[in-house]
């Protein structure tokens, strides 16, 4: 019985396929060309962050292990090269000091109302101010989102009131009233 050797040689079989797993981000979204490929595809990742938003971090790692995979690009459309393993794609986002959003500032009869900017980035503290005429008081003061209309959050008990300025325009009302509390000296 003489020795015998034995070479083989090995290979990834191309029709296996591995799963991308997209993770879901806040203020942004992330979507990729495939939910399964194979080694070597490449696999193209779109980015879209919010308004106000940019891509902080993109990152794809295996599942197995997690190893980070390259990823080419420096936009909002990435590629990388799929492994042989599954692997999850996370990304993160922040606000985009860059993007200004407008307060506007509607009229309002029996006084004036006044922001301190007129556009200013998200997370600006704004400031209002509340001028009655004499003789009325402030009744309502309302922050709306110009998408969607949702009311922001008003600090603040007296004429002046603070917000943070959320990822979108916002329009400023107020209701003046009759100070109801105010007294006449009434002459015969």
């Amino acid at each position: 019985a003489a020795d015998v050797t034995v070479a083989a040689e090995f290979e990834v079989d191309g029709a296996q396929t591995f799963a991308v797993t997209v993770g879901s981000a806040a203020h942004g979204a992330v979507t990729a060309s495939h939910a399964q490929a194979s080694v070597g595809t490449e696999v193209t990742l779109t980015v879209v962050p919010a308004a106000g938003y940019r891509l902080k971090r993109l990152e794809v790692s295996h599942t197995n292990g997690g190893a980070i995979v390259p990823v080419a690009g420096s936009s909002n459309v990435r590629t990388f090269t799929m492994p042989a393993a599954d692997v999850t794609v996370r990304a993160e986002f922040e606000v985009d000091p860059s993007r200004l959003f407008q307060v506007a500032v509607e009229s309002a009869a029996h006084g004036m109302v006044t922001a301190n900017v007129g556009s200013a980035s998200v997370g600006t503290e704004v400031t209002l101010t509340v001028v009655p005429a004499a003789g009325y008081r402030l009744k309502r003061l309302e922050v709306n989102h110009s998408s969607g209309g949702a009311i922001v959050p008003v600090a603040g008990s007296s004429n002046v009131r603070t917000f943070k300025l959320p990822a979108a325009d916002v329009t400023v009302t107020a209701e003046i009233e009759v100070d109801g509390a105010q007294t006449f000296a009434l002459s015969a």
